[in-house]
């Protein structure tokens, strides 16, 4: 049989596999009457147990993809046609039946060369989210909520632990010469389990299939490639920024569980996927933030949606410069600071401006002014102390980001998509506002007229 016909010949088997497993979840949940959110996890488990067979059995990811389009294709149609009640049976909504074998797929390409990680990012999603999900339906006491979702402290914990386990084992099991020692297998498992725990807590509509595994892949591929002591300063740093945070947010309500932890996370990815001088912006704008909450106490806390859509240009110029460092465009690591630090200045404006106006409503020119003001003001709480912590940075660059972002501030007040009765800034507005400035600023660099930034 050749390798082509052997690689067949196991999908088709997977295949007929994956229905069976099906059709015992459907008999059972008509049998027994159990409750579908017990059947789904049935097969959740025993589909990714089986799953991690896949890259042991087949070498063609033709015949991978093949196999995850066609289940995908049935949970879809399922789905639509409200059959399965085994898998879609769910009171809550959620489409993570139908990413699982894309997730499948994905891991099997990226991870193909170290099996060790496939499996440890494929048990994250079939044994940690499951085991969360039933620990918490069982036993949940601790109840926080999450943009209409409730979670419980004790599935979020049982999480954690599992996901610890099931990522050390294969570590420290695994006989590959290019992973570390143990010490930093274990450290790096730890961190692994933190991070991935946060992305599922903030998970919404069963995305927790995409995020869990996918983050899992990533964080490891990363931590792994760090020395012992490195390993050692990102888990302190993980449970300081959390820590700094999660107090925050309880003080003074500023997030909801939901939005703090997801905040939190992006803190520690600007530190850890940039440096000191990526964070910087999202603590000092951070702190801003907080001193103007005692005069917005009516304003709702931040949950993950607004949080996301607030963050969202800051996190594609993050991980574009993140990525630029492993191609030949690596220059674009400097040269998207300025876009990322004014995507932060923007933010501040448009937040601090939007919930100044519904106590204050300036006109004419006296709006204008006032503007500019809050404009200049978030741009010396943003950018200024980023400009001294940073070495051979002209001040000419300092004048030209704060330059463009007061003009981009006032752009945004008069934009349609401002609204004074808003308490956060409208997502439309705040992507066309804070893409122009990034634009521009990337211009200036092209044309020698603003140096980059210099960050480490």
């Amino acid at each position: 049989m050749t390798p082509s016909a052997r690689d067949l010949a196991a999908g088709v088997a997977l295949a007929l596999g994956f229905l069976a497993l099906l059709g015992a979840a459907e008999m059972l949940r008509r049998k027994t009457r159990l409750a579908a959110e017990w059947t789904r996890k049935l097969v959740h488990v025993a589909a990714g147990l089986a799953s991690l067979a896949v890259p042991f059995l087949i070498e063609s990811h033709w015949v991978v993809l093949g196999l995850a389009l066609f289940l995908s294709g049935i949970f879809w149609s399922a789905h639509r046609s409200g059959r399965l009640a085994s898998l879609h049976g769910v009171e809550r909504k959620s489409r993570g039946v139908e990413y699982y074998p894309l997730v499948v797929y994905a891991l099997f390409v990226l991870a193909r060369d170290r099996p060790w990680l496939y499996v440890s990012a494929l048990l994250t999603l079939a044994v940690s989210d499951a085991l969360a999900a039933l620990i918490g339906m069982r036993y949940g006491r601790l109840r926080y909520e999450v943009d209409g979702e409730s979670k419980s402290l004790e599935g979020s914990l049982a999480f954690l632990v599992a996901t610890f386990l099931v990522v050390e084992l294969p570590l420290v099991l695994w006989q590959d010469p290019s992973l570390p020692g143990p010490a930093s297998c274990v450290l790096a498992a730890l961190l692994t389990a933190a991070l991935v725990t946060g992305f599922e807590a903030v998970s919404l509509g069963g995305r927790d299939n995409l995020w869990v595994p996918l983050g899992t892949y990533f964080v490891l591929s990363k931590i792994l490639r760090q020395p012992f002591g490195e390993i050692v300063v990102q888990n302190v740093g993980l449970a300081v920024i959390a820590l700094i945070i999660s107090l925050s947010a309880a003080w003074t309500h500023v997030f909801n569980v939901g939005g703090a932890i997801l905040f939190a996370l992006w803190a520690f990815a600007c530190w850890s996927l940039g440096s000191f001088d990526w964070a910087l912006p999202i603590f000092t704008s951070f702190a801003a933030f907080l001193v103007l909450r005692p005069f917005t106490r009516l304003a709702p806390p931040a949950k993950v949606r607004i949080v996301v859509r607030s963050l969202l240009p800051s996190i594609v110029l993050l991980f574009a410069a993140n990525l630029s460092l492993s191609t030949r465009w690596s220059e674009l690591y400097a040269g998207l600071y300025g876009p990322f630090l004014a995507a932060g200045v923007l933010l501040l404006v448009q937040v601090s401006w939007n919930r100044i106006a519904t106590r204050w409503h300036p006109r004419g020119a006296q709006r204008q002014l006032a503007v500019a003001g809050v404009s200049l003001a978030s741009a010396a709480i943003v950018a200024l102390p980023a400009w001294l912590a940073q070495e051979n940075v002209p001040a000419r660059s300092l004048f030209i980001t704060a330059a463009v972002c007061i003009a981009c501030g006032t752009v945004h007040d008069r934009l349609p998509g401002f609204s004074r009765r808003s308490l956060v800034p409208g997502q439309a507005a705040s992507l066309l506002v804070t893409g122009m400035a990034a634009l521009v600023l990337l211009v200036f660099q092209a044309l020698d007229l603003s140096p980059p930034w210099n960050p480490e």
